[in-house]
Formats: structure tokens, sequence, C-alpha cells
């Protein structure tokens, strides 16, 4: 958040870019669930980054105040007050910041959840996609893309495939892929934990906010 305060420096804009892969979907769900549709959601969310940028609204956040993301949605909704019965168009081309919206990965508020809480529960996830996919480039760059492609799955849930059918795909011993395993779970609470401190103050709790995190789930 403090590297992506000014906004005209390659480091900011990097900055600036892991804040928007972070937070984009927890705003938007959280306009989906205000009752807005898809493409007016992703207007108002591509919208408000802009205004983000152009306003330098980072500048008046203050992490001895409270949790960034609660800056930022209540940001948003002052954001909505003005700009929602507005038929505001997109800029496109020159400096602005544009996100590429992949609504597929976006998960929608069960009936009844109430918008706040749909946005943490989407930060939540927000924050292990980061996480896992960091764990992965980090991965890929050490020639192990096989190992984490197989892992991968079975340690999220989306698969479930024995660790003896993983050994045989990609030709070592099952005890060493159960090691693998092991540490790749590791490596991802490590991870997990760098994602979630670069978004507090260093006075505030990791262990709180990881705390926060599992309930938010």
């Amino acid at each position: 958040m403090l590297a992506a305060r000014h906004g005209h420096t390659q480091s900011s804009r990097a900055a600036l870019e892991v804040l928007c892969r972070l937070y984009w979907k927890p705003l938007y769900i959280y306009v989906r669930a205000r009752g807005g549709p898809p493409e007016h959601a992703q207007d108002i969310v591509q919208s408000f980054f802009e205004h983000v940028l152009e306003q330098e609204v980072l500048d008046h956040a203050d992490p001895a105040r409270g949790k960034f993301r609660s800056f930022l949605l209540a940001s948003l909704r002052n954001f909505m007050a003005d700009q929602w019965d507005k038929d505001r168009a997109r800029k496109r081309g020159g400096d602005a910041t544009h996100i590429q919206f992949d609504t597929a990965g976006a998960n929608l508020p069960a009936p009844g959840m109430s918008p706040d809480a749909a946005f943490e529960r989407q930060w939540a996830l927000s924050v292990i996609e980061h996480g896992w996919a960091l764990v992965g480039e980090a991965m890929v760059a050490e020639g192990n893309a096989p190992l984490f492609d197989q892992l991968h799955g079975n340690l999220t849930g989306e698969s479930a495939a024995p660790y003896a059918e993983i050994a045989q795909r990609l030709g070592m011993d099952e005890g060493a892929v159960r090691v693998a395993a092991h540490r790749l779970k590791k490596r991802f609470a490590k991870t997990l934990r760098q994602v979630i401190a670069q978004t507090i103050d260093d006075g505030q709790d990791i262990e709180e906010e990881l705390r926060g995190l599992l309930a938010a789930l």
C-alpha cells in the first residue's frame, strides 16, 4: 500500500498492480452483492481504481487507523455514492489503469450473505489464490512445474488423486511425493503469511489477520 501511493514510478505501479490483483474481486463481489449486474459492477470497480490512481486516494490511507481493506471498502462506498446513478463511461487508452476481469474466478455470495461478508470472504479467497500463484511461479522457475501441477489440486481439494497415483504419473516414489506435499504445504503457509504481511502495518498482528481470513471462509 505504501509503495503504491505515488503511482508515477515503475515500482509504485507494480505495487498498485498487486493491490488490484488482490482486491478487485472482493470489490466486484461487494458491488454484485448490493444488486449490481455483472457489467455494471465491472464498470464501477474499473472506474474506482482509476479514481484511486488519479486522485491519489492512497495518500489518505493511514495504517494506524485500521486495516487497509476496510479503508478501501469505505472509499468504494463513497465513490459509489457519487457514481452509482451516473452514466459514467470507462476511460480508454492514455494512462488509465485497466484491469483484466476474470468473473469466473469471483465467487458470488450465498443467498442471505451481506455485501460486507461477501467482500471479506472474497478477500480471503483472493489472498489464498495469490499465495498459490506465487508458489506456482516459483516452482515453475525452479523447474518443478509438473510436481506443483499434480500436488496443487490435491492440497486445495480440487482433486483427490492418491499419492500413489501421483507418484506413478511423475515417476517418483510414493514416499517422496508425500514429503514433497508436506514441503509444499509449509511453503504455501509461509507465502500466505508474506502476502498478508504486505497488506498490514508492521504493528498489526499477522496471526489476527490469519484468524480473520479463516473466519471469513
